[in-house]
């Protein structure tokens, strides 16, 4: 099972440690930063290469920052970002000859080293200076997909199996999460004191949830699976894939079997949901010959296809975040000149700016000319403070905004 799961971690780590993907190759290529502008609800894409980098993939996202990794000179490296390619900080460990963050939450990133050719689970606090090695002792290996309130989680091998692990910032504070009569345990998401991935018992792979020990875990697993994992956790959702009838489909818990929504569309030969905010839902459905990376809120139905920059194909969303004002989605999608993959970042304006007359996404001059415009035809439009009447108040409430910007 270690081969196995490497070979996972080697061809989806990007992915949030996903399942079935048909995104088989992970060797990134890089392009200069673009901004598409999508026909639903604001959202804009930009695809995440930095200058001077081959390559780069994001993983997470927390609030308006985002983690993954780039390679440079041939070297895969650990990355944090606050929104755009150009901000990157490299948490590359000087002892470490590949690293990757793949979970951000609370001020910390979590990820992997490759040090003396094992994989190590890690943790960072913003700088590759503050680089913490989790890998317990006596370990193969190990590995920490997800970071929450000071605590780690992800997987320890050893024993000749792969254990699900919780971690509170130390190799020597290594918690064993693994289910009695589990063969295979990995947490890809915390939140909350509450840990979501998979154990394989009773001869298939469920997806399940615990609350810090092993003794704690409950089966997510619907009657009638054949599979289920749970990739994300937040605010009392989990969200995940469940097998059925040979189909993988999108899915949400609420923090039981009785409460999963299905969230695969009819049309789709297999989906999953990578990431939660708690309300809305981030992966992918492949529906024909193409993924597609998308956004749920809660129902098949709500689902929305993410537009991706022109020559851009097969694409999938790792994570979803929001910090009042914007949604922010991470993802993934290949080439189609190269056959290489690129990292992405969907950003949605939940919150408009008032002092953005004119709604372009720029608070200037031309938002002042705009609405002195309207003001002077006695506009709808111009009844800026909605008291249904279009009066020197509107005119000097505007201008107190528009002075004090966004």
């Amino acid at each position: 099972m270690k081969t196995q799961l490497i070979r996972s971690i080697d061809g989806s780590e990007a992915l949030r440690t996903c399942a079935r993907l048909t995104m088989h190759k992970l060797a990134l290529a890089g392009v200069a930063a673009v901004l598409v502008s999508s026909a639903h609800a604001q959202w804009t894409v930009t695809t995440f290469t930095p200058a001077g980098a081959t390559a780069s993939g994001l993983s997470g996202c927390d609030g308006d920052e985002q983690v993954g990794s780039i390679t440079l000179l041939g070297v895969e490296r650990a990355s944090l970002w606050s929104g755009n390619p150009a901000s990157r900080i490299d948490l590359h460990p000087a002892s470490a000859t590949r690293s990757l963050a793949l979970a951000i939450g609370g001020g910390q990133q979590a990820g992997y080293c490759l040090v003396n050719n094992a994989l190590h689970a890690c943790m960072w606090s913003g700088s590759a200076a503050s680089w913490v090695d989790l890998n317990p002792a006596g370990a193969d290996e190990s590995g920490a997909f997800a970071v929450s309130e000071g605590s780690q989680a992800g997987y320890v091998f050893t024993d000749g199996m792969n254990r699900a692990a919780l971690w509170n910032g130390s190799a020597n504070s290594y918690i064993d999460l693994n289910p009695t009569g589990s063969m295979e345990s990995i947490v890809n998401a915390a939140d909350g004191g509450m840990q979501a991935g998979f154990a394989y018992v009773g001869g298939k792979y469920r997806a399940g949830i615990w609350s810090g020990s092993a003794d704690s875990w409950i089966d997510l697993s619907p009657a009638g699976s054949t599979t289920s994992f749970a990739f994300a956790i937040r605010g009392g959702q989990q969200a995940g894939s469940v097998e059925i009838d040979g189909i993988t489909r999108a899915c949400i818990w609420s923090g039981s079997t009785s409460g999963w929504i299905d969230l695969g569309p009819s049309q789709a030969s297999e989906s999953a949901a990578f990431a939660t905010n708690g309300t809305e839902q981030a992966g992918y459905v492949r529906i024909g010959d193409f993924n597609f990376a998308c956004v749920w809120n809660g129902t098949a139905a709500s689902r929305f296809d993410l537009q991706t920059p022109a020559g851009l194909g097969d694409a999938v969303a790792t994570g979803i975040t929001s910090d009042n004002v914007h949604t922010y989605v991470t993802g993934l999608a290949i080439n189609n000149a190269t056959g290489l993959v690129e990292g992405l970042l969907w950003t949605r304006i939940d919150q408009l700016c008032a002092a953005d007359f004119n709604s372009d996404g720029i608070v200037d001059m031309f938002d002042y000319l705009d609405f002195v415009a309207a003001f002077a035809e006695v506009s709808a439009a111009a009844d800026f403070n909605h008291d249904g009447v279009i009066d020197l108040f509107d005119y000097l409430d505007f201008v107190q905004v528009f002075s004090t910007g966004c």
